[in-house]
């Protein structure tokens, strides 16, 4: 997760969480994704921190404290 921008567009994000930018759209709109800022010129853009942030949410710390270790259900 190191190489990632410091900005996601929504197509990037998506593409990252194997989903469709549809969706990304539909979290976004239902305040369920993570943070975004908007630009001037009406474009969305994903901070690398709230993304990892977001992704941290679903998946368990390492003993580090950094975001890892395996996706688990019924957790």
């Amino acid at each position: 997760m190191n190489g990632l921008p410091l900005f996601l567009t929504t197509k990037g994000l998506a593409e990252l969480l194997h989903s469709s930018p549809r969706t990304v759209e539909d979290w976004r709109r239902k305040k369920r994704g993570p943070d975004y800022i908007k630009l001037p010129t009406g474009q969305i853009r994903y901070p690398r921190e709230s993304v990892m942030q977001f992704l941290g949410v679903f998946r368990p710390q390492g003993p580090t404290g950094e975001i890892g270790g395996p996706w688990r259900e019924n957790d």
